[in-house]
């Protein structure tokens, strides 16, 4: 009757440890992050374009500071969202942006469970978010990256395969 009452209270002990330690894992922010080519079709002259989505699909928030690209020889990185600066009805700056502006209170992105976020690279737009130039040398995106404040970075599922594809698109579009 002993090793009955024992085996049991091991028995609930065990579900109990599993029960908390899935609840723990569960209670983090989890970051999904995807990329395909979108085609804007209501345009009379049709574009592509590269549409990154990220999802958190966790209970915890998570703040997102910055897409990061990488070429073969090189790294570097924006803000994930721009400052909203002040401009005038033409359309102009009202003052030139300081680094207050720039600070991670106005460029970081803060996702609450199950929130999404999508940002859409357009073709007229890709040679400033896909290409860098650094000492006369062009440098040009091959994978895709999101970081978040423990400067952990999260692989943007196809984004290399996207790339590739944006790329062949616009030298086509050229030529």
């Amino acid at each position: 009757m002993a090793i009955t009452i024992s085996l049991i209270a091991i028995i609930f002990s065990a579900i109990g440890l599993a029960v908390s330690i899935y609840s723990v894992q569960r209670d983090k922010g989890r970051l999904i992050a995807w990329s395909e080519i979108v085609t804007d079709e209501a345009r009379e002259n049709a574009s592509h374009a590269i549409k990154i989505t990220l999802v958190n699909s966790g209970r915890r928030v998570v703040v997102l500071t910055s897409m990061v690209k990488e070429s073969p020889t090189l790294t570097w990185s924006t803000p994930l969202k721009n400052p909203i600066l002040e401009k005038d009805n033409k359309g102009y700056l009202i003052k030139t942006p300081d680094i207050e502006d720039l600070n991670a209170q106005h460029t970081c992105l803060v996702l609450q469970e199950g929130e999404i976020f999508e940002l859409i690279i357009p073709y007229e737009e890709h040679y400033n978010d896909l290409m860098f130039s650094l000492e006369k040398k062009m440098h040009y995106a091959t994978k895709l990256y999101v970081e978040d404040v423990m400067k952990k970075r999260h692989h943007i599922k196809d984004s290399s395969k996207n790339i590739v594809r944006f790329n062949e698109y616009a030298a086509k579009k050229t030529a």
